[in-house]
């Protein structure tokens, strides 16, 4: 299937070559993603190897709430709520990655609804421009693509729904989520910690490039009908960039605890980048690298359908960390934790985690 994607992009390009007009982003919506999506289930999953370990689930459609728009560049936030059975023990908020379909994709339901089922109260919103989220109405404006201000809209309602807050508030991201995460996460005072999966990352300065077809996936992803400027891309990818961060508020040692899960699959070159990042963060971090994992912890479903498929093999042990996590977390206060008193020693353990003590 990777061949089959290389195959494609290098169509577009021979096609663009010899004069033909293609529209990028609906070359990326129609044609490629169908392919791209096949592909990661068959990796991630190892399908073709592995078939007799998937499983397939279907998670019960949880309350939705809508958060209004307020203020200067604000726009309506959709969210699910996972209710647990009694009084919750903290609230967690999820942030999807960049798919069109939101909240909806099978790592994020899959993941609530363990949490909600562990007495977590998990609300999983769609980010601005996803899923049934708004978008704001001039997609060129950089400023207009901040999700900050998102994140502590939805804090804010949670708050005010009776009967379910908590004082412990833990946000986790999945790819630009957890992007998202570190920018929102950071600067709302309410937030005890942040967990990170498969953050985004651009080795080899990417990050500078946004090609033509990196800003037809932002455009596709978020339904609009052309790509986007370079200005305007560079401007949201610096958003929460790990590796801007590391040089600045988490280079401090007094940031809110960390965690952060890789997968193997996510490919030598961006785990490389990504311990190079993590040697220089300071204060209470911890990042694990789970073995034969990919981008999506062992979740797929096909374009947010109802029907999710996994490999428990690979997920419980992503789940394990996650859970692990929010429990020593909620368990102490800033004050009584001791992985936040002082700077602690990086080291890499057998497993290929690597934790601050």
């Amino acid at each position: 299937m990777e061949l089959a994607l290389s195959a494609l992009l290098a169509a577009a390009a021979s096609l663009g070559a010899v004069g033909l007009k293609i529209d990028p982003v609906g070359y990326r919506r129609i044609i490629f993603e169908p392919i791209r999506q096949l592909s990661l289930f068959l990796k991630d999953l190892d399908a073709l190897r592995h078939w007799k370990r998937i499983r397939a689930t279907r998670i019960p459609e949880p309350e939705t709430f809508r958060v209004p728009p307020a203020g200067t560049g604000a726009v309506e936030i959709v969210a699910a709520l996972y209710r647990p059975v009694g009084a919750p023990r903290g609230t967690v908020v999820i942030q999807h990655g960049s798919y069109s379909w939101g909240r909806k994709a099978a790592l994020i339901r899959l993941l609530a609804a363990r949490l909600s089922e562990d007495g977590w109260l998990v609300v999983a919103p769609d980010s601005r421009g996803f899923g049934d989220s708004g978008a704001p109405p001039d997609v060129e404006d950089p400023q207009a693509w901040r999700t900050a201000s998102d994140l502590s809209r939805v804090i804010d309602h949670i708050e005010s729904i009776a009967g379910i807050w908590s004082n412990d508030i833990f946000v986790l991201g999945h790819s630009m989520g957890a992007n998202q995460t570190l920018e929102g996460g950071l600067a709302d005072d309410r937030v005890k910690a942040l967990i990170l999966v498969g953050p985004g990352r651009y080795p080899d300065r990417e990050d500078l490039l946004m090609p033509l077809w990196e800003r037809a996936r932002f455009s596709a992803d978020r339904r609009l009908g052309a790509c986007i400027s370079r200005g305007t891309a560079l401007f949201f990818f610096s958003l929460g960039n790990i590796r801007l961060l590391a040089e600045s508020e988490l280079a401090t040692p007094n940031h809110k605890p960390i965690l952060l899960i890789d997968g193997e699959k996510e490919g030598a070159a961006k785990l490389a980048y990504m311990r190079d990042i993590v040697r220089k963060l300071k204060g209470p971090v911890e990042y694990h690298t789970l073995r034969a994992t990919g981008h999506y912890c062992g979740a797929r479903s096909f374009y947010g359908s109802e029907r999710i498929y996994y490999r428990p093999d690979l997920f419980e042990p992503f789940y394990g960390l996650v859970a692990d996590f929010l429990t020593r977390k909620a368990s102490v206060s800033e004050e009584e934790d001791p992985e936040a008193a002082f700077e602690p020693e990086l080291r890499m353990q057998w497993s290929g985690s690597w934790k601050r003590r």
